[in-house]
């Protein structure tokens, strides 16, 4: 009778985590009774970002039931893991509204916004809260007088996102779904300039940004920006603007 209270508590706990089997029946004895809460990488928000603010809606669906699928494959998922869901997801789409001048709770007029409890009560109610979302979100992103942005754009947006990494033109071309050559030639009929030059001058603005605003060494700045060679990033740069890192960060705080 002394340990009843315990079990009982312990099953109350079953019953929080239970987060994928609603009407499941709990058997005390053939249960684990130590249980460490898991808390898995999600490495997909930056993607998920892109897909939000280049149209890209189809592949957005697609993405977030593979997500699902991989989360409901997860032996150990806690509901703090739905919790950080459910945070991360906000935090993308909370930028892209603030520059509509959107607030989330105006995407619910005359409902109740959904409660952080009950969407990550379960598996289930968390992807169907993402799916309204969704539903919610694009058409404020993309009214209906606004097309979603070009291949081009949103090549643009993804190369702007993954600016300090190697991009290659096959690996651009695979996500735009065009051949390399055709792409290339696409690029440069809309934007005025190449692939390249619109990479280079993508690093060389983040580098400038970095040397003026940061205290960050030069040295670690050209990795920051894609270049891990620091003699290459320093050519790259005086190409672009006539001076050295060195020098332009010298000038910048003389401003």
């Amino acid at each position: 009778m002394t340990e009843l209270q315990g079990m009982l508590n312990e099953l109350m706990d079953m019953e929080r985590r239970n987060i994928k089997e609603l009407e499941e029946v709990f058997v005390y004895d053939e249960r684990g009774r130590d249980q460490e809460d898991r808390f898995l990488p999600i490495p997909w928000f930056s993607e998920l970002s892109i897909l939000f603010e280049t149209g890209k809606v189809g592949d957005l669906r697609e993405r977030v039931d593979e997500i699902f699928e991989l989360l409901a494959a997860q032996e150990g998922l806690s509901p703090e893991m739905l919790h950080l869901y459910y945070h991360a997801m906000l935090h993308v789409v909370y930028p892209l509204l603030h520059q509509k001048n959107v607030s989330i709770r105006s995407l619910y007029p005359g409902e109740r916004e959904p409660e952080e409890s009950m969407v990550t009560r379960s598996l289930p109610q968390l992807k169907q809260w993402t799916s309204d979302l969704i539903d919610r979100v694009i058409p404020v992103l993309y009214p209906d007088d606004h097309s979603p942005m070009t291949i081009v754009d949103q090549l643009c947006v993804y190369i702007e996102t993954h600016i300090g990494e190697e991009l290659m033109r096959e690996e651009l071309a695979a996500f735009a779904g065009f051949n390399p050559a055709y792409l290339s030639r696409l690029f440069r009929k809309e934007k005025g300039m190449s692939l390249s030059e619109f990479i280079l001058q993508g690093r060389v603005a983040k580098a400038k940004t970095l040397l003026s605003q940061s205290t960050v060494k030069v040295t670690d700045i050209a990795g920051k920006v894609g270049y891990y060679n620091y003699s290459h990033f320093t050519k790259m740069f005086k190409k672009c603007t006539g001076i050295t890192p060195q020098e332009f960060r010298k000038q910048s705080r003389t401003v």
